[in-house]
């Protein structure tokens, strides 16, 4: 268990400045929803002013705030070429006149890239949601050892930054493992929990669902790797399965599948879509963080097969074999999904476990009392340390 700041004495309204990659009430990918759930938690400690920062066609910084409280800034080119270069100077210059107007008491940032816009004067202040800050390269054998060695080099860079920070929040107790701090605690991915109450009717058989934001690449890869490697053998012991693709997706996606997979990109009712799955799947195999894919399946109800790497986030209080069924080689796979479609009565009692266990232990409403200690804890430590300066 990591070790947790003390939230003995009650907080005070605060003003917080969050940095974030994701438009406010935007819930299209795991990361949007991660960052409106740490903002509307927030919001309820402390006044919250908000930076929208994330790539786009042009270059723009705004000047005012809106009505919400958020200002943004898009930025066109990446990498390292000067033009590059020039506009992450500018936004980080907007970024410190806000500060230096604000005048906060913490400032919140998502992700390790949003976090080096802040000037390292105030990460004394700065609270890193770190999520998935420590990376694994791609699951390919083929994967070169000068790969793996730049991998291993973008680690060890992160966490020496992350321990210039007031206090660091992770999504993957093995990450926190990695950074053994008092200034580290963990904050699980959560989800919103939809209602279960309601009668609905049965999954259509032999149904296979699998949701995500198939723009980043452990996603895509994922799916292409479950397509052709365990697809056609479950094909051949159940004729008439059936893959639906969920989520926005990369022009022409679609065109390297055929047959069995339906590419559906953008839904209106994903609840919906969950309760026709006889399986949902998160065949994912390397990345960073935790999928909330995982807990959005268990959420809704509907029997999981996931990745060991998928899982590996959840072990603690997701249990293979008793609220999802985690594999990791082809055989394995086969077999589980084989098992959750010939075995629906079976399945739907795993599935209901699986849902019991997320409601007890992933609400969104969880998140409060983690970020609500650090927070506090943080607050404490500076003004006890330093006073306000730019």
């Amino acid at each position: 268990m990591l070790p947790q700041p003390s939230d003995s004495e009650p907080i005070g309204r605060s003003r917080i400045l969050f940095l974030t990659l994701a438009d406010v009430e935007d819930r299209s990918f795991g990361g949007a929803m991660r960052s409106n759930d740490i903002r509307g938690a927030l919001q309820q400690l402390a006044d919250v002013d908000t930076l929208v920062i994330h790539g786009a066609s042009r270059f723009a910084r705004e000047a005012s705030w809106n009505g919400q409280r958020v200002k943004h800034a898009t930025y066109s080119q990446r990498g390292l070429s000067l033009t590059a270069l020039a506009q992450r100077r500018q936004i980080r210059a907007w970024v410190t006149d806000t500060i230096k107007a604000g005048r906060y008491d913490v400032i919140v940032a998502r992700y390790l890239g949003l976090a080096l816009f802040v000037p390292f004067g105030q990460w004394r202040r700065l609270v890193l949601d770190a999520d998935d800050i420590f990376k694994t390269p791609p699951a390919s054998g083929s994967v070169s050892r000068a790969v793996r060695l730049k991998f291993g080099l973008r680690n060890a860079v992160a966490a020496g930054l992350l321990r210039l920070a007031g206090h660091v929040w992770v999504v993957n107790p093995l990450d926190g493992a990695r950074l053994p701090s008092r200034r580290v605690s963990q904050l699980p991915n959560a989800v919103s929990l939809p209602h279960l109450g309601q009668l609905r009717r049965p999954p259509i058989a032999r149904r296979i669902l699998m949701v995500g934001y198939f723009e980043h690449p452990p996603n895509a890869e994922g799916l292409d790797w479950f397509v052709s490697r365990v697809l056609p053998k479950l094909a051949e012991r159940l004729p008439g399965v059936e893959l639906h693709a969920i989520g926005k997706h990369p022009p022409q996606f679609s065109e390297r599948f055929s047959g069995r997979v339906v590419v559906r990109g953008f839904v209106d009712d994903l609840a919906k879509e969950y309760a026709q799955a006889a399986l949902v799947i998160a065949p994912i195999r390397y990345g960073g963080g935790t999928q909330i894919k995982v807990l959005e399946a268990l959420a809704h109800g509907r029997p999981l097969v996931s990745s060991t790497f998928a899982h590996a986030g959840f072990a603690p209080h997701l249990v293979d074999g008793e609220h999802l069924l985690a594999a990791e080689t082809e055989e394995a796979w086969l077999h589980a999904c084989t098992w959750v479609l010939e075995h629906p009565d079976l399945s739907e009692s795993l599935a209901v476990q699986g849902c019991s266990a997320v409601h007890g232990t992933y609400g969104t409403e969880n998140m409060i009392s983690v970020i609500k200690r650090a927070i506090h804890g943080l607050v404490k430590r500076v003004d006890d340390q330093v006073t306000w300066s730019p």
